[in-house]
């Protein structure tokens, strides 16, 4: 079971050891939306559904998925890992989406 989850497309997962290495990722040489987003990924990933935390798929902005798909462009060899290819892939597709004004 994903620790992590994203409202886009499939809701890709992550691991709670994956989705920590990425928010860490996140905050290296970012601007204020990919820290923030790490801080939301990193609170994600420490819920515990066995003490009766319950986690929240997390949304994400333009914004935000375009800090994701820098972190891929930045390291590419993290796709070798299927949940960050999964994520990576459903990402592209989701800023390839037309959106309206605003």
């Amino acid at each position: 079971m994903a620790a992590v989850r994203f409202a886009i497309g499939s809701k890709p997962g992550l691991s709670a050891h994956e989705a920590n290495d990425l928010a860490e990722l996140l905050t290296l040489g970012r601007n204020l939306a990919a820290v923030e987003l790490a801080s939301r990924i990193d609170y994600q990933a420490v819920l515990d559904p066995d003490r009766g935390d319950v986690s929240t798929d997390i949304d994400l902005s333009r914004d935000e998925l375009e800090q994701i798909a820098t972190v891929f462009v930045d390291g590419p060899d993290l796709l070798a890992v299927p949940a960050y290819a999964h994520l990576n892939v459903e990402v592209l597709l989701e800023l390839a989406r037309p959106h309206g004004p605003g």
